[in-house]
């Protein structure tokens, strides 16, 4: 007797986590389905609105210009010699350069 009691604990045990586990997962796919529409409705709204494809091109234009100026300083601060120290009030051109080429280069920290 104590052998099936045991045993009809562990069968029982288990379809409750089994029950368990399929509550979960229909709400999963409930929540889903429901993500899935609003992403939809998002797309489809997207899609038809010229507004939001002007600013994903000003987007892709800012970050494309962003980069060809990066490389641009670059290029410059590799031509520049650095200061040794931070100039306060740059009198001429090179001397704002070098402050600007300092400051885009790491430098530890004194201590």
């Amino acid at each position: 007797m104590r052998k099936s009691s045991g045993s009809l604990a562990i069968f029982a045990a288990i379809r409750l986590i089994c029950y368990l586990a399929t509550l979960e997962g229909a709400a999963a796919m409930h929540h889903k389905k429901i993500l899935m529409k609003l992403t939809d409705r998002f797309w489809h709204y997207f899609f038809l609105n010229p507004v939001a494809w002007f600013l994903l091109l000003l987007l892709i234009v800012a970050v494309y210009a962003n980069y060809k100026l990066n490389r641009q300083l670059d290029t410059v601060c590799d031509w520049i010699k650095s200061p040794d120290e931070f100039i306060d009030r740059p009198n001429n051109a090179y001397a704002k350069a070098q402050n600007i080429c300092g400051d885009r280069h790491e430098r530890p920290i004194a201590s």
